[in-house]
This record gives structure tokens, C-alpha cells and sequence, in this order.
């Protein structure tokens, strides 16, 4: 595989002293291994080469593969979450839960800031909240499959709107992608969104023209693909 290659993949995560799955697209194999959950959706993700959510290391394996290649890859704590570190244990007053309308109980999980830890005790008015990723100090493996390489740009644009804007409805014509905002939008935000959008869909796909429109205006902005 290559840079930018939008591809589909399998995988499946396990802890590598245990075997336990922490991770995984397949359905069969969460039934096998009973860890399927009826609110999950399985199957293959589609992921952009160099520009993915796998984790680094993970990811550096594809550029050797091919469609239909499968490979086993080990990765250290330090290659996969991290080590644990004591500084992630937060101590925290309960009463900044009470404001949020929180009851931080033990094993819960709560958000602080734009992060997400468990509560490990919670006690006289202190909640001590452990911060690390739950695989921190952990060695993994990962299964990953190559399961199809996708070269229609109709595809590679729904990916990107599904990643960027999900809520959002676009057609498509001949060189033209129209981005439809539901909404009106302040001006700066409106060049900011158009600006993001130009950028994705020029660098993945060949469509020329990407046209944004809000209510009471077809248009609102017209940007060609410099080429």
C-alpha cells in the first residue's frame, strides 16, 4: 500500500500475555471469543494510508502489503497505549462532579477537560480518577487483513464526508462536489469550512470544483482544484 491509499481492512486486538480481544471489526470472531455487543458495528473500516486512527506502528505495516495480504503484528506498551505513569492519576475535589450533576462512583467512567479516565476511589470529599489509556503498560498484538483497495472517487468522498461533516448533505456532478450547510454560518467559520473541505477533497480524489452552499444562497463559494 501506499501514502493516501483509501483501503478496507479487518483486524482484531489482543492483550498479548492473555489472548483476550480488546478490539476487533470481525462479528464471528466476537461471538467465538463472547465479547460481541448488539450496539457495535461490524465489519471492515475503510482508512486512508498515513492519515488513519491505527495506532503508528500498527499502520507502518501496511505500506508492505498488498489486497489480501493479512499479517500478525506485535507491538510493546510503548508502541501501542503507553506506559502507565503516575502523573495520570488525578486527585480531584468531589464537588466539581456535583456541579456537573456527576456521582462519581468506582469503576465509572468520567470526563475531565477533553478526556475521558476512571475512578479508582472515591472517598472524604477526594475522587482519585486514573487518566491512563485502560491498555497502558500492556503489549498487544494485532491480526490485520487488507481487505480491498478503493480507487472510485464517489467512494473516497463519502468516506470523507462520513469522517468530517456526517450530519451534512453533498451531491456530486461530473467535476463539482456542493456541500449543502443546513444552516446560515458566520462568515469566518463559513471561509474556515471551505478551506478544510477544498483541502480534503483535492488532496484524495480528482473532482476540480468544490462548491459550498447555505440557506438562501445557491453558491457561496466556488473554489477551483489548482492543478
Amino acid at each position: 500500500m501506499e501514502e493516501n491509499d483509501f483501503i478496507q481492512i479487518h483486524y482484531i486486538g489482543r492483550i498479548q500475555e492473555t489472548g483476550d480481544v480488546f478490539d476487533l471489526t470481525k462479528e464471528d470472531v466476537a461471538r467465538e471469543e463472547d465479547v460481541y455487543d448488539e450496539n457495535e458495528e461490524y465489519g471492515p473500516i475503510t482508512i486512508i494510508v498515513g492519515n488513519s486512527s491505527l495506532l503508528p506502528a500498527l499502520e507502518q505495516k501496511l505500506y508492505e502489503m498488498r489486497v489480501g495480504d493479512e499479517a500478525s503484528v506485535s507491538l510493546s506498551a510503548e508502541e501501542a497505549f503507553g506506559q502507565r505513569k503516575r502523573e495520570n492519576i488525578k486527585k480531584l475535589s468531589a464537588k466539581q462532579f456535583k456541579k456537573q450533576g456527576v456521582n462519581p462512583e468506582v469503576n465509572s467512567v468520567v470526563q475531565i477537560g477533553d478526556q475521558k479516565g476512571r475512578v479508582i476511589s472515591a472517598n472524604s470529599g477526594r475522587v482519585l480518577v486514573d487518566m491512563n489509556h485502560p491498555l497502558a503498560g500492556k503489549d498487544v498484538r494485532y491480526w490485520i487483513r487488507v481487505e480491498d483497495k478503493i480507487e472510485d472517487d464517489e467512494v473516497k468522498l463519502q468516506h470523507l464526508m462520513e469522517q468530517n461533516l456526517p450530519e451534512v448533505n453533498y451531491d456530486t456532478n461530473e467535476s463539482t462536489v456542493t456541500v449543502k450547510i443546513a444552516q446560515e454560518l458566520d462568515e469566518t467559520v463559513k471561509e474556515q469550512l471551505q478551506t478544510a473541505l477544498e483541502q480534503q477533497i483535492h488532496r484524495y480524489t480528482t473532482y476540480e470544483h468544490v462548491e459550498v452552499t447555505t440557506p438562501g444562497a445557491t453558491t457561496e463559494t466556488s473554489h477551483e482544484k489548482n492543478v
